[in-house]
């Protein structure tokens, strides 16, 4: 089989070929320094790709290079794993670092693929499940950075478990280095399934690390089928061998069209749920000790029918209306407000201070006072985006897009928006339930809240600055509540209310329970 890699040649050749010289570049490597280390490492695997070597020499090679690149990987995750969209500059040559050494290590994988020829030898069999895992690698970091796998990573999976389906090799078990236990190219490519079916984009960072460790343990509860099980428990994924698209739940018309039986997954699912029920922890389920409940069950919950009654409905074509879109507390405040920011008492020079240190040294008291007379401070820069597109507007909830190249703020998950739809008077608050950037542009999931909102000023004690929050009323779901900037909320903290600019009159209010909560703000109860 030929997967169009470069040319082998030995015009620069790699600092090593064998398991000892490996090891010993490997120890000069600078580990403080993640990206040019990985950078020296994805280099030295493209030279080694070009260089003829046994099948399982090079599986070696590539089993040892992994585990020392594994460290690098771990510290660069955090600097793009939910992060805003679009991801800032660092943040963009972090993931590209690490899809560089996936691309390398794939390219090695598939050398070895084509190096083993015909048969059902044990090292193709290895080489087949290591090339799904550098994929299933691959598919995990684009899912921590909210991003669509291209169509050419679904055509190489369909492409390897076809190619192990000709070899009966689906079900051969494979060791895994650092694993007790073995796995199979099967499990490997059914966990690939598994993560885009569950609709990682729509995940909290939390939740989706919890997805990924169970989606790769659950990959081998499917059976692969070349025709629809005969009882069918649970509805079974469904995949093109010889096209570029995940997993559906609606049969291809093809000879290449195969399924994936999850009954299996389904019986693990549902008795989970039910020990949940009854009290088990997760930690006694194997579902990991980082896993609270009710926050696992809820989990759980979301994944079976997206795993196990069809999964999820496909993204919408862009072709909606206009839309403009503020996002930020701060922003939307703004624009409530009448373009208005909360005035501030000025701020103190170091000569006043002294001054004043001075009286208090002298009389016992401050005898001069500060000029306390409001002053409007520049209104910041919180501009309407005009080029967002309303896709699709549901029982509370927006989905939105702004088209690919169209520059714009950077939103987060949980963040504030206010949107302004074409027919509907004035700005619409909401709540950012996911974000997915593609190939069409940023997606935008939004939670409309329940009603209007009111801009006020809020400061926690006297003397302190009057900050930006929206009033939110009390509706027939939930009591009045209070939209807070990050760092305002406390429960049980009495906090001053006034109106946009701070006046006088103003009012307190006792923070109740917590609502929820965003990069920018905190909504919680106001009694």
């Amino acid at each position: 089989m030929n997967f169009d890699l470069p040319p082998l040649g030995t015009d620069t050749p790699p600092a090593f070929t064998d398991a000892a010289g490996c090891r010993a570049w490997l120890a000069a490597l600078p580990a403080a320094t993640p990206i040019p280390a990985l950078a020296q490492l994805t280099e030295q695997l493209r030279r080694l790709n070009r260089v003829p070597l046994a099948p399982g020499e090079r599986l070696s090679l590539l089993d040892d290079l992994n585990a020392a690149a594994d460290p690098l990987r771990q510290a660069l995750i955090p600097r793009f794993a939910g992060k805003p969209l679009p991801l800032g500059t660092a943040e963009e040559a972090a993931l590209a670092a690490l899809l560089d050494l996936q691309q390398a290590l794939l390219d090695g994988c598939l050398r070895c693929v084509e190096s083993c020829g015909g048969g059902q030898s044990p090292p193709l069999a290895t080489a087949i499940q290591r090339a799904l895992a550098v994929l299933l690698e691959r598919q995990r970091r684009l899912a921590q950075a909210r991003r669509q796998p291209p169509a050419a990573h679904w055509r190489m999976l369909h492409r390897l478990l076809a190619l192990a389906e000709q070899r009966q090799l689906a079900d051969a078990e494979v060791p895994v280095p650092g694993h007790r236990r073995p796995t199979t190219v099967l499990a490997t490519y059914g966990a690939a399934l598994l993560i885009q079916a569950a609709g990682p984009h729509e995940l909290a960072p939390r939740q989706l690390s919890w997805m990924l460790r169970w989606a790769q343990r659950w990959g081998g509860k499917l059976r692969l089928l070349t025709a629809p099980p005969a009882r069918i428990e649970a509805r079974p994924l469904c995949v093109a061998l010889e096209g570029e698209q995940p997993a559906t739940a609606l049969p291809g018309k093809g000879d290449d069209t195969r399924y994936l039986d999850t009954a299996e997954l389904r019986k693990s699912l549902k008795q989970r749920l039910a020990r949940l029920e009854q009290g088990a922890t997760p930690a006694e389920l194997q579902l990991g000790d980082d896993c609270p409940q009710p926050a696992c069950g809820q989990l759980l919950a979301q994944l079976y029918p997206r795993w196990c009654k069809g999964g999820l409905p496909r993204l919408p074509d862009p072709d909606g209306g206009p839309c403009r879109v503020v996002s930020g507390l701060a922003a939307i405040h703004y624009h409530l407000s009448g373009r208005e920011t909360p005035r501030q008492e000025p701020a103190r020079t170091m000569e006043q201070l002294r001054r004043e240190r001075e009286e208090i040294a002298t009389f016992g008291r401050v005898k001069t006072t500060a000029t306390t007379a409001a002053r409007h401070a520049p209104p910041p820069e919180f501009e309407i985006e005009d080029d967002w597109r309303l896709l699709q507007a549901g029982t509370g909830d927006l989905h939105l897009l702004r088209p690919a190249a169209t520059p714009g703020a950077r939103i987060g998950s949980g963040a504030l928006c206010a949107v302004a739809r074409p027919g509907t008077p004035g700005l619409a608050l909401a709540r950012v339930r996911w974000l997915l950037e593609t190939g069409d542009g940023l997606h935008l999931s939004l939670r409309l809240l329940p009603a209007p909102g009111t801009p006020l000023t809020l400061r926690t004690a006297p003397g302190e600055p009057w900050r930006p929050a929206i009033a939110l009323p009390a509706t027939a779901e939930q009591p009045a509540s209070l939209l807070l900037p990050v760092g305002g909320f406390r429960l049980g903290e009495t906090v001053e209310l006034a109106e946009s600019r701070g006046c006088a009159a103003t009012r307190p209010c006792r923070l109740g329970r917590l609502l929820g909560r965003g990069e920018d703000h905190a909504w919680a109860v106001c009694e």
